[in-house]
């Protein structure tokens, strides 16, 4: 099973829309997916029509053929206390957690890859990804940091200044960290009032599906 641990420096990045399309996704050419959100994120289970509050932690499974393992509202998690069940049998674990949540280190504790997510709109935002680096190699005890950089929602009208961080992000992770960009498109933001997915979109939107498609392939790949 492949752990991948997606994060932000920031809230807002966009990482609960890439989580839940490429988990979709992967769905789709019959891999099985298991999300474990670590911080009751309210959007993932609208999305996934999953109702809360949740009574248990346990393993609950979407409309959207995607499994999600659901911890109650108030619930005290922590690496030394907290552990999967043995022999679950997924292809892929996604874990989502706020890199500002007390679930972190449990979140960098379990997986074998960390994604970070940013819309490379804040002028601050190289720095705090590198602080961000530097922690989760400090969390790990040096036998992680981050694997790869996704830029998300990047709006052409402000490519400028999202270049500029970019160039900035690279000088430090180098280019091959740095995954191809995922636009803004106000399509994709609906999708989940919609409790769809980009691969639902019609046509005339191939060029959002084919950018998932690369950024589905690089995973596979790490």
């Amino acid at each position: 099973m492949k752990k991948i641990a997606f994060t932000s420096a920031r809230n807002g990045g966009g990482k609960t829309t890439i989580i839940v399309n490429l988990a979709s996704g992967l769905a789709q050419r019959g891999k099985s997916v298991l999300l474990l959100d670590m911080d009751n994120n309210d959007m993932l289970y609208k999305w996934l029509e999953i109702e809360k509050p949740v009574k248990e932690a346990g393993i609950i499974s979407s409309c959207m053929g995607i499994d999600l393992f659901a911890f109650p509202d108030k619930i005290d998690i922590n690496i030394e206390s907290f552990s999967l069940p043995e022999n679950l049998n997924y292809d892929y674990l996604f874990i989502e957690a706020d890199a500002q949540s007390s679930f972190m280190e449990t979140a960098i504790g379990l997986a074998d890859i960390v994604v970070v997510v940013s819309d490379l709109i804040s002028e601050d935002e190289p720095g705090l990804i590198i602080e961000l680096d530097k922690r989760i190699q400090n969390i790990s005890g040096g036998k992680h940091n981050i694997d790869l950089l996704l830029p998300s929602r990047i709006n052409a009208k402000e490519w400028e200044n999202n270049s500029k961080i970019l160039f900035t992000l690279a000088e430090y992770f180098d280019y091959e960290k740095i995954a191809d960009l995922i636009p803004s498109c106000a399509a994709i933001a609906d999708l989940p009032e919609l409790k769809k997915t980009v691969w639902d979109l019609p046509a005339h939107y191939q060029n959002r599906k084919n950018a998932f498609e690369r950024l589905l392939q690089r995973l596979e790949e790490l």
